[in-house]
């Protein structure tokens, strides 16, 4: 279904090989690709907020608008975090740490829903998984701005740990959420 919301969406998609292409270039080589993809992360994140809004708004709320925002936003988080880990931007054990929590958790909430799908059971999107996904936004954002403002100083590091930190928090907070309101669904007594 074409509509602005989803179409809001699909730029988030497409946002994720454009980041990717413009991160793998070291910015101490040329610093115009990584402040390009600051950009272009603050705006695919922007259209997370955009696209449910309006479509609830608009009243265009649709089926392929709520399948594919979820993964939309994994493909935003993943394709940056697995590039700036490559680029070794993540070398500071709580920065590590907090990405391996993320990426686990959206693995196992991707396979929950996969599993819960098969079952014709929907997993709706809860208001706290929204701020997860605002608060791995920030810290991403904050990080690609730190990679494009090279070399990072010690304080602009430690702010980013924080903000990694507290999405992680968050991550494992809402995991724990929607396995427990599933679980009896996945393990019946």
């Amino acid at each position: 279904m074409r509509n602005i919301p989803n179409m809001l969406t699909n730029a988030r998609v497409l946002s994720a090989p454009l980041l990717f292409v413009l991160l793998v270039i070291p910015p101490e080589t040329f610093s115009l690709p990584a402040w390009i993809a600051f950009g272009v992360f603050v705006f695919a994140s922007l259209t997370d907020f955009f696209d449910g809004w309006l479509a609830r708004r608009l009243h265009q709320e649709s089926a392929y608008g709520a399948m594919l925002d979820p993964i939309a936003d994994k493909l935003l988080t993943a394709t940056v975090i697995i590039v700036l880990s490559a680029q070794g931007v993540f070398n500071e054990l709580a920065a590590m740490l907090s990405v391996w929590v993320i990426i686990l958790r959206e693995l196992f909430v991707a396979g929950l829903r996969e599993y819960l799908g098969n079952k014709h059971i929907y997993l709706k999107v809860s208001k706290l998984a929204k701020i997860k996904t605002a608060a791995q936004f920030i810290a991403l954002a904050f990080y690609l701005y730190i990679y494009a403002d090279f070399p990072p100083s010690p304080l602009q590091l430690l702010m980013g740990n924080i903000l990694l930190a507290l999405a992680a928090v968050l991550t494992v907070i809402t995991g724990l959420h929607y396995w427990n309101a599933v679980k009896d669904v996945v393990h019946p007594k």
